[in-house]
């Protein structure tokens, strides 16, 4: 239906406004950054993430981005990743992810630390920071997230595995006629019967989905295809078994 054209521009429009300005509601942050040493003109304030660790209640994970470079239509930034502790306010880990982050034609929308109960080996739990990003063309309309699944190692933050989980490609100029979708997303599991060095392996199950809309706006006939892919955790990193299977390759 047009609804759906309508609502995919509207989401580009109201997606940035979901985040909130932390250093307007977290009365930590500033003290944070002082001890950081770093000023306030260098963070995208917007994307700012803050989340409580439910399963270590005395700790919070702040996720800051900093900026590296800050142009007219582009910005790229570092994320420094820390566990602040609830009781004190001390920062317990403090680690820094180099040039995370590239907005610029297709731009960042929003982050997000995720706390699924990532149970990457029988004691440890990991936790994971997503990135959606979008462009508004009307031409080659584009969407995707990245996840990024993250440890707790010898008190620093290392990233253990990286992912698109999900993408959406339109092509149209406008009109609902012959509007083409391209549309995968991935569901990511735990298979605690699988390890390597300990480490469960993680399956991603992908649902892909290829169609046009006809003249009145409706979804016409859809080539839909599903996949699986399984990940080993190798020299310090999750790796596909053979080559990653996609919709689209």
């Amino acid at each position: 239906m047009r609804n759906k054209l309508i609502l995919i521009s509207l989401m580009f429009l109201t997606i940035g406004f979901q985040n909130i300005v932390f250093s307007q509601t977290n009365k930590n942050l500033n003290t944070i950054l002082n001890k950081l040493n770093i000023t306030e003109a260098k963070i995208a304030m917007d994307f700012i993430c803050i989340k409580s660790l439910p399963y270590e209640a005395d700790a919070t994970i702040y996720a800051i981005p900093v900026k590296t470079e800050d142009e007219e239509g582009y910005w790229s930034a570092d994320i420094h990743l820390l566990k602040v502790s609830n009781k004190t306010d001390s920062i317990l880990i403090h680690s820094i992810f180099k040039d995370k982050i590239q907005s610029d034609a297709v731009k960042l929308y929003k982050i997000w630390i995720d706390t699924a109960p990532y149970y990457i080996k029988n004691d440890k739990r990991a936790f994971a920071i997503r990135f959606k990003y979008a462009n508004n063309s009307s031409a080659a309309g584009y969407d995707w997230e990245d996840f990024s699944l993250i440890q707790e190692e010898d008190n620093n933050f290392e990233q253990i595995f990286k992912l698109d989980t999900y993408s959406n490609l339109v092509y149209g100029g406008g009109d609902c006629e012959n509007t083409e979708f391209f549309t995968q997303k991935s569901i990511l599991l735990i298979d605690k019967s699988q390890t390597n060095s300990d480490y469960f392996n993680i399956i991603e199950k992908i649902h892909f989905e290829h169609y046009f809309l006809d003249k009145d706006c409706e979804d016409g006939k859809k080539e839909i295809k599903k996949f699986q892919n399984v990940y080993q955790f190798i020299d310090n990193t999750y790796s596909c078994k053979g080559k990653r299977l996609k919709g689209m390759n």
